[in-house]
């Protein structure tokens, strides 16, 4: 059995990491799309009309992605605001996890709820700086701060 606890003071850690593990690919994405948006922007001002066009629809996709990103923000926000909303009076959410025939038992103790995961049902587990997210078949998404 692992007991582990989530502070609501680590907040904007969790936020940061949920929002890395979650967007890492569209950031990538724009910062390669960046230099090529300043090419064609200048190249389509000093000579070639043409090249604005090209440019045009990558600021575009760009702009596009940046929305996504916001979105997904948003989103995340919302959710963990949701989720620190049940912890106690200490500022802190308790958690029990345990496997028991084949399936990994996540206990909240602190509302007295739980949640069960298949092994097989686990699609990625990513690691990061301070979290492990975990993510099943379902695409639910599971985060537990690493100690």
């Amino acid at each position: 059995m692992i007991k582990f606890k989530k502070q609501i003071s680590d907040f904007n850690l969790y936020l940061k990491e949920m929002m890395w593990v979650l967007c890492k690919p569209l950031i990538i994405i724009e910062f390669i799309f960046l230099p090529f948006i300043i090419y064609f922007f200048l190249v389509g001002v000093l000579n070639d009309k043409e090249a604005l066009l090209y440019g045009g629809c990558m600021l575009g996709i760009f702009a596009v992605l940046i929305l996504k990103i916001l979105k997904t923000l948003i989103i995340c926000k919302k959710n963990l605001k949701i989720y620190f909303n049940q912890t106690n009076s200490r500022g802190e959410i308790d958690f029990n996890i345990y496997l028991e025939d084949k399936e990994y038992v996540i206990e909240n103790v602190t509302t007295k709820t739980s949640s069960r995961i298949k092994i097989d049902e686990i699609k990625v587990l990513t690691k990061s700086k301070n979290c492990i997210f975990l993510k099943t078949e379902n695409n639910k998404l599971f985060f537990f701060p690493e100690n």
